[in-house]
């Protein structure tokens, strides 16, 4: 009995030693993000395996979410040479601007050639519309391009913070592209 309770004991303490530098190789990594505050954190992702890829999501109390990628223990972008996104969140739990940066923790453009986006804001123009929009979202109900409608408005900025441009959006494709997010508490 006293061997079973060692070792079950000795498992643990091995295991938990394992989780905590996990943790702290993820938190190593988001120190790269200085926007990012490092305040009380939630570890959220895929079971994290050496071989495989995971998917880490870092939520703070400021009400940010920054995701990057792993895949045998190395940093992996998620396109061109994007590796993390920060997205940020007002108290209603609503996405407001979302960044992109390199495995440094530069600024960083999607597409270079083309637009080299990297941060977006999101302004909500016309509250009681977008209110009713996602109402309907969440109960599962289709919506419809509603772009014309100006419900959303997304201005558009390149790595050295220089604006680029604005275009409305549609708020199906906001909840699409954000869906699991909104609403959270973090």
């Amino acid at each position: 009995m006293k061997f079973v309770v060692v070792v079950l004991l000795f498992t643990f303490i091995n295991l938990y030693g394992w989780c905590q530098a996990v943790d702290n190789k993820y938190v190593n990594e988001a120190k790269k993000i200085k926007q990012f505050k490092l305040t009380e954190l939630t570890l959220k992702g895929s079971q994290i395996k050496t071989t495989d890829t995971a998917a880490i999501d870092l939520y703070n109390t400021s009400r940010q979410l920054l995701r990057f990628r792993f895949f045998n223990n190395k940093l992996i972008p998620f396109q061109s040479d994007i590796v993390f996104e920060l997205s940020e969140y007002n108290k209603d739990g609503d996405l407001y601007k979302r960044s992109f940066f390199n495995a440094e923790g530069q600024p960083a453009g999607i597409l270079p050639a083309i637009s080299n986006l990297s941060v977006s804001q999101y302004f909500i123009l016309k509250k009681n519309d977008y209110l009713a929009k996602k109402k309907l979202w969440t109960s599962g109900e289709p919506l419809t391009d509603d772009t014309d409608q100006k419900i959303i408005l997304e201005k558009r900025y390149d790595p050295q913070g220089k604006f680029i441009g604005q275009i409305y959006y549609s708020t199906e494709a906001y909840f699409r592209e954000h869906d699991g997010l909104l609403g959270k508490e973090q």
